[in-house]
């Protein structure tokens, strides 16, 4: 597989992202005006990875002060278990301006490869919320994970 490259994403890539994560999240999707509205605020940082061309996946981040939280991370089926998620996160993760003295982010209970790979590239699990997730007629827990940087 060729090397990962990465580009800040923009409010004109809205419809793009939102094409991925419907591709992931299915109809827990955000759709492109979503997307756009995270895309505007200045705290808001994303990512776009590909591989010779094409769109593997995204991430979106939000900072604040020292601070920071993924809204949103997905990478297309096809890709999955090929490192495109663990090199997004990374360089995600070595590219917040400012550099944040703490990440956070949170993933449904019962989503094994994602919670292995947060942990795989340093997060700490550190709580989780009952119920957060829907999913159909009943609820998932989500876990919360942080990240501290060693600035």
């Amino acid at each position: 597989m060729s090397d990962v490259s990465f580009v800040r994403a923009v409010p004109d890539d809205a419809p793009t992202l939102a094409h991925m994560h419907a591709e992931s999240f299915g109809v827990e999707c955000w759709n492109a005006n979503q997307m756009r509205g995270s895309l505007i605020l200045s705290t808001t940082k994303g990512w776009i990875a590909s591989i010779d061309g094409v769109h593997v996946g995204f991430i979106l981040c939000q900072t604040v002060g020292a601070e920071s939280e993924v809204l949103t991370f997905c990478v297309r089926p096809p890709f999955r278990g090929k490192g495109c998620g663990k090199s997004l996160l990374v360089y995600a993760v070595g590219n917040l301006c400012p550099p944040s003295d703490a990440i956070y982010l949170e993933v449904a209970e019962d989503n094994i490869c994602a919670k292995n790979l947060y942990e795989k590239c340093g997060f700490i699990k550190n709580g989780f919320r009952p119920n957060y997730y829907q999913r159909g007629g009943s609820k998932v827990n989500a876990v919360l994970y942080r990240y501290i940087s060693n600035n």
